[in-house]
């Protein structure tokens, strides 16, 4: 009978979720770089902002893995819904230019 291991699988899951922080953060780095939308400052800055938390989260791994991972997603996903605001908003006020 194969035995499972749940700590195990929460370490490992802690790794997976740092190493997807930090390549949506480059990613998104990228792309503010290369398309410079309206508001491209905000994106750039969520990026940084994913690096930095997956980062965190590989610099406390493993002893903080069980209980950091949620706290860093909701610190990661309040730096993706302030980068939409900002884009909306400027994408809005630049709409709006071009049509005055």
């Amino acid at each position: 009978m194969v035995g499972l291991n749940p700590i195990g699988g929460a370490v490992a899951f802690a790794v997976l979720i740092a190493v997807l922080f930090i390549a949506d953060g480059a990613l998104r780095i990228m792309f503010a770089m290369a398309a410079r939308p309206a508001g491209w400052g905000w994106l750039m800055a969520a990026g940084i902002g994913s690096i930095v938390v997956g980062a965190f989260l590989l610099m406390g791994w493993p002893a903080d893995a069980l209980w950091i991972v949620g706290l860093l997603l909701g610190i990661n996903l309040i730096f993706t819904g302030v980068m939409y605001v900002a884009l909306a908003l400027a994408a809005r006020s630049s709409r709006q230019a071009v049509a005055a």
